[in-house]
């Protein structure tokens, strides 16, 4: 099962929608910007694969 996951969801100032995909790969798509993307993958109980 894939599970799509908007990490910049909350974020009050410009970003865009980051979005970690947990599946056979976990992959991060468009890591955004002004915020700690990485607290929020590490929050999210997961390491990365690969990003885009």
């Amino acid at each position: 099962m894939t599970t799509v996951r908007n990490i910049a969801q909350g974020v009050r100032s410009f970003t865009s929608n980051a979005f970690l995909v947990d599946g056979e790969r976990t992959v991060l798509v468009d890591s955004g910007n002004d915020f700690d993307a990485v607290e929020r993958i590490e929050a999210a109980g997961t390491g990365l694969d690969a990003s885009c």
